[in-house]
């Protein structure tokens, strides 16, 4: 090639490769301030609101663990002459009910249990190791402390008070063993759930007037004197006292309780046991 001809053709050259470099090109679409993506792109979908965020992981969920509720009392606890589980069955049945969780009852009450027995009972496994593991205590004692009384009424050798001194001493010890239940429990405090009596002692097919009349007045005076102690006791300590006089006797203390007891005239029968236990779940219905 000779030399004019390639300077012809490089100027040609440098004057193309100028004009390609000033040519704008196509300008980028404005923001669309709705989807932040241009305008004229109607095809490019903008990312939801949930796929910019980071998807939650799963909280774990917590196991959840059967109600263990303990019992310690006397025989009415033990479910004496009962012909049933006895009272804790009962109430595990119904607490689970309330509370939608399998509930595991331990009883340990004993025919004749005083306070004074309830207290060493306490001072030992297994009823030691199983109170302090407890969700809900349930305690019903006191009664069988007040038993000398009730024969001395019996022989005519006890005048209405005579059972005064009896039932403060009752509550004393009661209010330590209130006291042992808490220290054994201190570490999670579950609710204590203590009950008083309907009767003291058999007043089954006892009526208002004639023969037994006295007995029947002179009975019903005692237990509410032992009502009221063992409910100070435990409200003292921040427990819970459950009436027990409503549901065998009525809201005015009056009625008969015969069918809710037993052929002994003393303790529940099973459809006894079943209304202690609504009323076990009635005062206190929502465990931790």
């Amino acid at each position: 090639m000779r030399s004019g001809t390639a300077a012809a053709v490089l100027a040609l050259t440098l004057a193309l490769s100028a004009c390609a470099v000033s040519s704008p090109g196509p300008v980028p679409a404005p923001m669309s301030p709705s989807t932040g993506v241009g305008a004229s792109s109607p095809d490019a979908a903008a990312p939801s609101e949930a796929a910019l965020s980071p998807s939650p992981s799963p909280s774990p969920s917590r196991p959840v663990t059967a109600l263990s509720a303990v019992g310690i009392g006397d025989s009415v606890m033990a479910g004496a002459h009962c012909d049933c589980p006895g009272p804790m069955a009962a109430y595990a049945d119904l607490l689970a009910r309330a509370t939608g969780r399998e509930v595991t009852p331990r009883g340990f009450g004993v025919n004749g249990a005083t306070t004074s027995t309830v207290l060493t009972q306490l001072a030992s496994d297994p009823v030691r190791a199983a109170v302090a593991r407890a969700d809900v205590v349930v305690v019903i004692i006191g009664a069988n402390d007040l038993a000398a009384d009730e024969r001395q009424f019996a022989s005519g050798s006890c005048d209405a008070a005579c059972y005064a001194p009896d039932v403060a001493a009752m509550g004393a010890r009661l209010g330590r063993l209130l006291d042992r239940v808490a220290s054994l429990t201190a570490g999670h405090h579950p609710p204590i759930l203590v009950t008083g009596y309907w009767d003291l002692f058999a007043e089954a097919g006892l009526v208002r007037s004639g023969p037994d009349s006295d007995r029947l007045h002179w009975q019903e005076a005692m237990t509410d004197a032992a009502n009221a102690e063992i409910a100070h006791q435990a409200r003292l300590r921040g427990d819970v006292y459950v009436d027990l006089v409503t549901p065998f006797r009525g809201p005015g203390g009056t009625d008969d309780p015969t069918g809710l007891l037993a052929g002994d005239g003393d303790h529940p029968n099973a459809a006894g046991v079943r209304a202690l236990a609504k009323a076990l779940v009635a005062a206190h219905p929502v465990i931790p």
